[in-house]
């Protein structure tokens, strides 16, 4: 694993064309945003002790962000979430804009159902939050990059149940519409 932290100089990040392209192609280009403490370097020995040759660059939130994001051209995304912008549809969208292909995943503490819920209509792929473990970890990254999504059942629940709710006021909505429209015609017409 190729790691790059750059603990007190994050922001001094810099990508070059070489650190690109040098890539042999079973390497798995990882970038992770969030603001440096014991979760990223937890995160980034975690993908080291992974079985997979990851790639991995850190760099705190900030205005050149995006723009190390896209030179870079990651797999993947892990953004902590604390270092979430509000409103964080925005940033989701824009990134998935600029690269459809890329999975992108949110880590951090106490995140609320509404929130993770949020986070996923938004467009993420995954959450990883204080509760998993080395295993469920690499679990969820294998999930996400091969195209899955890693997010508990009890959020998956509620897209379902949002799902039929929705299906349900369509419905009632149609038949409303079409009961209106036969009162505006004859017998005949009807």
């Amino acid at each position: 694993m190729t790691l790059t932290t750059l603990s007190s100089a994050m922001n001094d990040f810099q990508v070059s064309p070489q650190n690109v392209t040098d890539l042999n192609p079973p390497q798995i280009k990882v970038f992770i945003v969030g603001r440096q403490d014991y979760s990223i370097d937890g995160l980034a020995s975690m993908l080291g002790a992974q079985d997979e040759n990851y790639r991995v660059a850190c760099v705190e939130p900030d205005k050149d962000c995006l723009q190390k994001l896209e030179a870079t051209q990651p797999h993947l995304l892990l953004i902590q979430n604390e270092s979430l912008p509000k409103p964080f549809d925005r940033l989701i969208h824009q990134v998935l804009e600029s690269q459809p292909g890329i999975r992108i995943m949110v880590f951090g503490k106490q995140m609320s159902d509404d929130h993770l819920y949020s986070l996923v209509r938004a467009g993420i792929h995954g959450y990883m939050n204080e509760r998993m473990d080395g295993q469920h970890f690499k679990r969820a990254l294998d999930k996400v990059l091969d195209g899955g999504n890693w997010i508990e059942r009890h959020i998956l629940e509620r897209f379902v149940t949002q799902q039929q709710q929705c299906d349900d006021a369509l419905e009632v909505q149609f038949y409303e519409k079409v009961d209106r429209l036969c009162d505006q015609l004859t017998r005949r017409e009807v």
